[in-house]
């Protein structure tokens, strides 16, 4: 019997923030709201996640093979920044030096901000569909999200869903020209989390481990091979916002301040951080073959038992703690992430590390 795949509640919003018509203004209100109410957006995901758990996937890659590309000479499309990161090998933030948020402290327990030396991704693939098959499913009209980006944090093996949105380098030819921006932040969060909720499951996180790196081959194509991913039980991801030139026009700016509160909000609720570690923003620019660049906020579920956790929300002095290295100050741990048999179930440990994930059973 054939499987239909769903357009679950966060596949819904996703599609909803990229219909044609959709203002930046709507956005913003969408982002504020689930600020006000961030147990809206992780009841959407858990729910999402969910109604992914009965797809088993075929043993087989997100595509047959595809063309190997040659990185152009100019960044046109989010292709072009993605090759980039493959021929540098990955991406290796450093320190930026944005100021902190203003206004009230965002009141995220258990949640700290992670410095900018924590933040190094290894390269492993790029536009892949989580759901894709050959036959053995059905996608229902919207369903299927692409990730832009498939990295690999270096220190861990921990996969990192990575969504990259553009903002078009000025014309030096024509400064007055009038750059384009591929979306927003929050855009990109929103549809991060809706690709971690299609692979969010032991079968497909398998699939992802086996089938997750691009390997060149014969004639110029490339192949998913192994990944080499951490062993997690539950799959657990980092989710990172990657805007490739810091977007500047109407409501962007507050886009990606609405989307820094909301990710340290969902990382304090027990159904995200069971499956998300991390939620990371950083700007990044093309510096000749190579990407250059810094981390404009980044937030991770924090540990139990770490000995230095006091009673703390992420105050607005914390933004930037992992950008400046006179604001190296996180939010403490005030409780700790457990799943319904009382184990941890979120983020900030080092998941066992292993050329691929055991078959599911």
């Amino acid at each position: 019997m054939t499987q239909q795949i769903a357009a679950t509640p966060i596949v819904k919003l996703y599609n909803d923030l990229h219909a044609k018509g959709t203002s930046r203004k709507q956005k913003l209100e969408r982002a504020r709201a689930f600020v006000a109410d961030p147990t809206a957006l992780a009841a959407m995901f858990g729910e999402s996640v969910a109604a992914m758990q009965a797809y088993a996937p075929d043993d087989e890659g997100f595509y047959t093979r595809r063309s190997h590309y040659d990185v152009g000479a100019k960044v046109t499309g989010t292709i072009d920044f993605a090759l980039h990161v493959r021929d540098a090998g990955g991406i290796d933030s450093r320190a930026g030096s944005h100021a902190p948020l203003e206004g009230e402290p965002i009141d995220a327990p258990g949640v700290e901000s992670l410095t900018a030396e924590r933040v190094r991704w290894e390269y492993l693939d790029r536009e892949l569909v989580a759901t894709r098959s050959t036959g053995g499913a059905t996608q229902a009209k919207g369903s299927a999200i692409r990730l832009d980006l498939l990295l690999k944090q270096v220190e861990d093996g921990t996969p990192v869903i990575a969504e990259l949105k553009r903002t078009t380098d000025i014309d030096d030819d024509n400064p007055d020209k009038k750059v384009a921006t591929d979306k927003d932040a929050f855009s990109a969060l929103v549809q991060a989390l809706a690709c971690v909720s299609q692979l969010a499951t032991p079968a497909q996180y398998a699939r992802l481990s086996r089938f997750g790196r691009a390997r060149s081959c014969e004639a110029g194509h490339e192949v998913g091979m192994d990944a080499g991913l951490a062993f997690a039980t539950p799959p657990t991801f980092d989710v990172a916002v990657v805007l490739h030139n810091r977007p500047t026009s109407t409501h962007l700016p507050e886009l990606t301040i609405e989307a820094e509160r909301l990710s340290a909000l969902l990382l304090a609720q027990r159904v995200v951080a069971r499956y998300v570690r991390r939620i990371v923003c950083i700007i990044a620019e093309t510096e000749g073959d190579g990407v250059a660049s810094s981390v404009e906020f980044a937030y991770q579920r924090q540990p139990p038992g770490n000995p230095r956790s006091r009673p703390r929300s992420v105050s607005t002095s914390d933004r930037g703690a992992c950008t400046s290295r006179a604001r190296r100050r996180s939010g403490r741990l005030t409780d700790s992430c457990t799943d319904a048999d009382g184990a941890f179930a979120g983020a900030g440990t080092a998941p066992e590390r292993s050329s691929s994930v055991p078959p599911t059973g």
